[in-house]
């Protein structure tokens, strides 16, 4: 146990200050106040999140939380276009201390319904694929029907958007096409073969990456 700063009382050694001071003493940092400097992984995600073209807020705070011995909370980062929250674990091999706070803030979360994709260092290196498939877990767990739409319509165009340009060429072109059976059989089949194959690997990946 350790004692609150301000008044003294007993808390838990992850806390500094008691559920009451915590409200009386702590306040969302303004814009003109220093933030956090980013840690290696921050740096990361920011620039995974850069050259995927997802517009994100860092640092931002999130008011009001019940059940929450903190005045606030400073997610790492916030998806807008989503309305999804991106945590970095990064600390969370250093010590136990640092364990329970992150298990703490992601308790907080959970009671208040808060979408928030927490990664593990050891996630990094496979971020390609974590960030999707918790992404989408996130928008179905809380309903998030449009950002979940929006997310995968992100991602399919970004992976597949070369399968996606021949598959509508094609079909216009089989659709408005002057073709005649008779003459253009083995056309017509190749083509109708190209789109069915088109659509089989877009499906694939959407079933693989986005459901």
């Amino acid at each position: 146990m350790a004692e609150c700063i301000d008044c003294g009382k007993q808390i838990k050694d992850i806390y500094e200050r008691c559920y009451s001071c915590n409200n009386e003493n702590q306040r969302p940092p303004s814009s003109s106040e220093e933030r956090n400097e980013p840690s290696e992984g921050e740096l990361f995600l920011q620039e995974y999140f850069d050259s995927e073209g997802i517009a994100y807020k860092t640092e931002v705070p999130i008011i009001g939380l019940k059940n929450d011995p903190k005045a606030y909370r400073l997610a790492d980062f916030y998806l807008p276009n989503y309305g999804l929250y991106v945590e970095f674990l990064g600390k969370w091999f250093v010590s136990e201390k640092e364990k329970e706070r992150y298990r703490e803030k992601k308790k907080v979360y959970s009671d208040n319904d808060i979408p928030c994709v927490f990664l593990y260092p050891e996630n990094l290196g496979i971020v390609d694929f974590i960030i999707p498939s918790r992404a989408i877990k996130e928008f179905k767990k809380h309903g998030l029907i449009k950002g979940l739409w929006l997310f995968r319509l992100k991602f399919l165009w970004a992976y597949k958007n070369g399968n996606i340009v021949l598959l509508l060429f094609l079909l216009y072109v089989f659709i408005f096409g002057d073709f005649k059976w008779e003459e253009d059989t083995n056309l017509i089949l190749g083509i109708v073969a190209i789109i069915c194959y088109q659509i089989f690997t877009i499906y694939q990946f959407y079933r693989k990456k986005l459901d």
